[in-house]
């Protein structure tokens, strides 16, 4: 692939024009650069340069990627946070606004105690990786939007030379790692090392017809369960079924008898018994609080969110 560079600036200014004289033909070269003339000399032909990075791209880290240190996590939080702060809740309005006050404090106390994961190393993408990643996903959502079958050709011929493509640079990058390696820095012996290693077995799987042993008794046994996991469940009858006609009582039944009012208050013991169940690897909801953090609160904290979610029941 060949590529011509035209300077951003004129490279010669004539008394009643200016134009572009200077060309750079670039071969394989995914690497940035720019290409720009300085008027630094008396001549109307500006000198150009060429600024060339053998670096990759500037690659940004995910920002949520971070660590945290919990104890100044909970110190921020009992420094920040006063139980003071949280009396004279009376109506539904002033509970919305304390309770943005207590969720934008812990945000506040996680953000102050956690610290960007940094990784150095990232893979270089060529641009016309990248070019062809961007047509392939312009043309999917074009296909999405109009359900033109020749666009979804198109896309799915994108597609397939994307995946070309890196393939031919997984291999050269392959290529490239096998080249570099030699005995005076140990890569040949990390590398054997590494190939040589027994990898483990996917054990056996049992389910109701049996244990698969085979790769294709256990593929088999995944596909029928992910089938049957995942198909509709369909009833006939249209709505006369047993089993519809008992929701539809339940609903009723539960709808014609509210519960009590106000709701019993909970206390500290029954919100610590549910903190404990939460997992770790949930997202967070729309206040981007993760589970984390919750299972880190001090007591302090727990004392005022049991306050909160009392106010909640009863206002």
């Amino acid at each position: 692939m060949v590529a011509e560079s035209q300077s951003d600036t004129p490279t010669r200014f004539g008394y009643r024009s200016a134009n572009t004289l200077d060309f750079a033909i670039i071969n394989n070269f995914h690497f940035p650069y720019n290409i720009n003339s300085l008027a630094e000399l008396s001549s109307d032909h500006n000198p150009v340069i060429l600024n060339f990075s053998l670096l990759p791209r500037i690659h940004h880290d995910n920002s949520r990627a971070v660590t945290t240190c919990w104890s100044a996590f909970q110190n921020n939080l009992k420094n920040n946070i006063k139980i003071l702060n949280f009396q004279g809740i009376k109506n539904p309005t002033v509970l919305e606004e304390k309770i943005e006050f207590f969720t934008a404090a812990v945000r506040s106390a996680h953000q102050f105690a956690s610290k960007p994961i940094a990784n150095e190393n990232h893979a270089f993408t060529p641009n016309y990786i990248r070019n062809l990643i961007r047509d392939k996903n312009r043309a999917k959502k074009h296909f999405n939007n109009t359900l033109n079958p020749a666009h979804k050709q198109n896309y799915y011929r994108l597609q397939e030379k994307l995946k070309k493509e890196l393939k031919k640079i997984s291999q050269q990058n392959w290529n490239n790692k096998l080249e570099s390696l030699n005995t005076r820095d140990n890569s040949l012996w990390q590398c054997q090392k590494f190939l040589r290693k027994k990898r483990s077995n996917i054990p056996s799987l049992s389910s109701s017809s049996g244990v698969a042993n085979s790769d294709e008794q256990k593929a088999n046994i995944l596909a029928i369960t992910l089938k049957n996991n995942f198909s509709e469940n369909k009833r006939l009858g249209d709505g006369n079924h047993p089993i519809d006609k008992k929701i539809t009582n339940t609903l009723e039944k539960f709808f014609d008898n509210h519960p009590s009012i106000p709701i019993s208050p909970t206390d500290p013991d029954e919100i610590l018994n549910y903190i404990k169940t939460l997992k770790n690897n949930k997202a967070p909801g729309s206040d981007l609080i993760i589970n984390k953090m919750i299972k880190n609160f001090p007591l302090k904290i727990i004392l005022i969110l049991t306050y909160l979610i009392n106010k909640i029941l009863f206002l």
